[in-house]
């Protein structure tokens, strides 16, 4: 492995980018996750061969339009006032919607799902590049992964409809202290989805803010990129967005109101004190672990007490 990556230093000097070779087994794991997505109603060897035909060309020969096909019968659609988009922190996104359906980011769409952690490359023969780094050519014809999830984002944002939420966390762009921005123009969020997004039926925005450990700088809501921002948001929409900068008032978003004990407000706390256990010192870490224990009892106890009620003394429920 480490080869490869070496390999994929030195070709980078002549082409844009470079990435892992493709998926091993990427035809059954596509299929696989395309039936596990969609038990019915989609036509998956249909939507593979689509896929496979742009996948599996010379990686400097694919262009947008051998995927149209593919994209034809892809499915980015979201129930309405559930779409999340994100930039900065995907594994707290994606912690979100896999555990609540009330928030759907493109990753867990119908199609977006099955693309999710897949790597994938062509070669001169029509086939998968499974053993050497595929390489991005430096040229504007080009359109490979990065370009699959663009079109992707694309097709995410013009469904969107109803409330939208944006999940933010500031992210270093280089110098010396590092500088550390929350919106940037050229993310993915900036250049395609927040531009793709339909006037006429997005209702109100929701801008989340994570922050950053105690360490990094921090932007709040009003301030810096996130006022360019809202801005932009102000002038497309002709409405202000809301901003939301405190920590727990965004992990209480996650927990429905009427449910004490939920799998979603428990999901929501395992990230929280994951991610304060990562974001903060030895100290805070222990401190999270301690909060982290109470709360995991509490559910014991909670689940221990429903399933005495809902038994018969001295017969114990399975």
């Amino acid at each position: 492995m480490l080869a490869l990556w070496c390999l994929c230093i030195l070709i980078s000097v002549s082409y844009t980018s470079c990435q892992a070779p493709t998926t091993p087994h990427f035809p059954e794991v596509f299929l696989g996750k395309c039936y596990d997505k969609n038990p019915t109603g989609t036509d998956c060897h249909a939507l593979y061969g689509n896929f496979s035909n742009a996948a599996m060309t010379d990686n400097s020969l694919v262009t947008d339009d051998l995927y149209t096909p593919f994209f034809n019968l892809a499915n980015f659609s979201t129930p309405e006032s559930s779409i999340l988009f994100w930039s900065g922190n995907m594994a707290f996104a994606l912690a979100i919607s896999s555990n609540d359906p009330r928030f759907v980011t493109v990753e867990e769409t119908s199609t977006g799902y099955v693309l999710n952690g897949l790597s994938w490359c062509g070669t001169p023969n029509h086939t998968y590049n499974y053993d050497s780094p595929c390489y991005y050519p430096s040229n504007d014809t080009y359109y490979g992964t990065q370009g699959v999830w663009t079109r992707a984002s694309q097709a995410f944002a013009q469904g969107a409809h109803g409330s939208v939420y944006v999940l933010l966390q500031p992210s270093s762009i280089g110098g010396t202290p590092p500088v550390y921005q929350a919106f940037r123009n050229s993310s993915i969020f900036g250049q395609t989805e927040l531009p793709n997004m339909n006037t006429g039926i997005v209702t109100d925005i929701t801008i989340l803010l994570l922050r950053n450990s105690t360490s990094a700088p921090n932007e709040k809501c009003g301030h810096g990129t996130l006022l360019t921002l809202e801005r932009m948001i102000q002038t497309k929409f002709n409405f202000t967005p809301k901003c939301i900068d405190e920590h727990k008032r965004i992990y209480s978003l996650l927990c429905p109101e009427n449910t004490a004990v939920s799998a979603q407000c428990l999901a929501a706390t395992l990230v929280y004190a994951y991610e304060t256990a990562h974001a903060l010192d030895y100290h805070a870490w222990a401190i999270a672990t301690t909060v982290l224990t109470g709360v995991l009892f509490v559910l014991v106890l909670v689940l221990v007490a429903r399933m005495y009620r809902s038994g018969t003394k001295g017969n114990p429920v399975f």
